[in-house]
């Protein structure tokens, strides 16, 4: 299974490029936009919050870092289910308590990433300091400005166009390798098989051999 990943996952990451594609423009031109939004961010923090609960836990040595990561997810997790929870009320789509619940969830991310490099000297590397940069000033502009779910669909909209290009992307890159390693492996095996027929021994008859002769 891991060898097939490798070597088709560029097609899984076309085919979820279009997906999200549709999602995108599904988003922009349905009336329960907000409603599918809503199942959207909910299941990102429940989904995420679940996927690293195990890995985050089990790498992390230090007894009160690990229960800074175990409390951040339980709240994400909530924050996800509460979502989930109130994406059939419509008074909570023009509520600003979407804005300050997503932003808290952002906020803290950036805030325990940044304490975990300071206080507990945990790994890290540019891109990522910058990406929570980027997550703490986000959180924090959604949770002062309480902005609703509708104000965000233009948001969401880019950020999935900007997902399935970086996708579609990514899956090309995939095919144009593994049309290239195809390539060279065809060439390998040509050329292979032409030196063994290069490298046969020509057999030539003895003197005592005499002829067989067909009567």
């Amino acid at each position: 299974m891991t060898k097939l990943l490798k070597n088709f996952g560029w097609m899984l990451k076309i085919i979820s490029a279009i997906f999200i594609l549709v999602l995108a423009f599904v988003f922009i031109t349905r009336s329960n936009t907000p409603q599918l939004i809503l199942i959207t961010v909910g299941g990102i923090f429940v989904l995420l919050g679940l996927v690293r609960v195990i890995p985050l836990l089990k790498t992390t040595n230090n007894k009160v870092l690990r229960a800074v990561f175990f409390l951040e997810i339980v709240l994400d997790i909530g924050v996800g289910v509460a979502l989930l929870v109130l994406m059939n009320k419509a008074s909570f789509y023009e509520s600003p308590w979407f804005g300050r619940l997503t932003g808290a969830v952002l906020y803290l991310r950036g805030i325990v990433h940044l304490m975990a490099i300071v206080l507990f000297k945990s790994k890290n590397d540019l891109v990522l300091f910058w990406f929570h940069i980027v997550l703490l000033t986000a959180g924090v502009y959604l949770v002062s400005s309480g902005t609703n779910v509708k104000n965000v669909i233009t948001f969401i909209f880019i950020l999935a166009i900007i997902c399935a290009l970086y996708l579609g992307w990514d899956g090309y890159q995939g095919y144009n390798n593994y049309r290239r390693l195809s390539g060279k492996v065809q060439i390998k095996a040509t050329k292979k098989k032409a030196k063994k027929i290069q490298e046969l021994p020509v057999g030539e008859p003895e003197e005592n051999d005499q002829p067989t002769i067909i009567q």
